[in-house]
């Protein structure tokens, strides 16, 4: 037998073996060194654990998962079980204006702040107050308003600005404009036809397409918002003044639902400042909440 000096691993032909790795699989062949096998096979043996592993977390997430996906969107009693399911703006359920409202004051720099104003309590106040954040929250820190007024006010305004808009699209019958939207779709027609059969220049019609176009884009787009108007007056809102101030035990309406009028018929409230020494509690100024209107 021939022995080879300083070797630390006897040459044999061996079956070749696989190994897998993270980009490729390396093979250790009949004349590859079988220490290099040894290593391969080690290596192999890691990564096997590796997934063991893996599918133990694995299988642990999908059982939180399964405990915490339930919860999603509904209350949580003490046991950890979901009850009921919480409204669309659960986070700010509990006062009508919250991100509704507003900050009107002018800044140092002469812009307006325009940040949202957020509840807050005072101990001398039995009401809420509508504030603007802090400068470090994005706010000023210079405006507030007693809440309960505002809400009196822009419930008023909210509830007086549904019956009108009910009671206007009612009246307003049918679409006025119907003959003049299909005199535009016509012309257009027309022309488009002309110009495939050669009848009229590229320049011509490309230079008169555009102004039927556009004609007939704000047509399409006055005609659905009378649909729109059309549609919210069938849906019957004449009992909405009464369900507001009815307990929503009593068949009212909730908070969320107040809310979802409110941004109906609402973008926003500016709220300007009241000036020096006219204080923002004892009196109330409804000329200095400014509604800014959805379009009808």
């Amino acid at each position: 037998m021939r022995l080879l000096s300083n070797a630390s691993c006897t040459r044999t032909a061996k079956a070749p073996v696989v190994a897998a790795t993270d980009h490729e699989d390396t093979v250790v062949g009949i004349d590859d060194d079988p220490c290099d096998a040894d290593r391969a096979l080690r290596h192999l043996t890691h990564r096997m654990s590796c997934l063991v592993v893996g599918a133990a977390v694995h299988e642990r997430w999908l059982a939180v998962d399964a405990i915490f996906h339930p919860r999603a969107g509904h209350r949580v009693d003490r046991d950890g079980e979901p009850t009921e399911a919480l409204p669309v703006d659960h986070r700010e359920h509990r006062y009508l204006l919250s991100g509704i409202l507003r900050c009107g004051k002018t800044k140092p720099d002469g812009t307006v702040c325009n940040a949202q104003l957020r509840v807050t309590r005072q101990r001398d106040c039995e009401q809420h107050i509508y504030a603007c954040a802090t400068k470090g929250r994005g706010g000023c820190g210079g405006l507030g308003r007693r809440g309960d007024k505002v809400d009196e006010y822009i419930t008023e305004l909210v509830l007086a600005k549904l019956e009108q808009r009910q009671a206007v699209a009612k009246d307003s019958g049918p679409w006025a404009k119907e003959a003049e939207r299909e005199r535009v779709e016509s012309k257009l027609a027309t022309l488009t036809d002309q110009w495939k059969d050669d009848q009229v220049t590229d320049d011509f019609f490309f230079s008169n397409v555009r102004d039927l176009e556009q004609q007939r884009t704000g047509l399409h787009n006055e005609r659905a918002r009378h649909t729109a108007a059309a549609e919210r007056a069938a849906a019957d809102t004449t009992d909405v003044r009464h369900r507001w101030h009815t307990p929503p035990e009593e068949g009212g309406l909730d908070i969320s639902q107040k809310r979802a009028y409110v941004r109906e018929a609402l973008h926003a409230v500016i709220v300007l400042p009241v000036g020096k020494g006219n204080g923002s509690r004892g009196r109330f100024n409804a000329d200095l909440l400014v509604p800014v209107w959805r379009e009808e």
